[in-house]
């Protein structure tokens, strides 16, 4: 099983976090809004790039 792991800014981000994360950084919030989208097609495409023969569903790709 894949458990894909984002970086936004030098802070690892996972799937199963929020799409909002606010992060205490000393005196101030760092506030990391992900993009779904582009996370699904990255991960997607990581996967392909893996084997050569690789087929894309055509209906729908898991997504927690």
């Amino acid at each position: 099983m894949f458990q894909p792991v984002f970086n936004y800014r030098g802070y690892d981000v996972r799937t199963s976090d929020k799409e909002k994360i606010i992060l205490p950084i000393a005196d101030k919030l760092l506030v990391i809004q992900r993009n779904l989208e582009v996370e699904k097609e990255e991960f997607v495409q990581k996967i392909e790039s893996l084997h050569s023969a690789f087929i894309r569903p055509v209906e729908g790709i898991y997504w927690p």
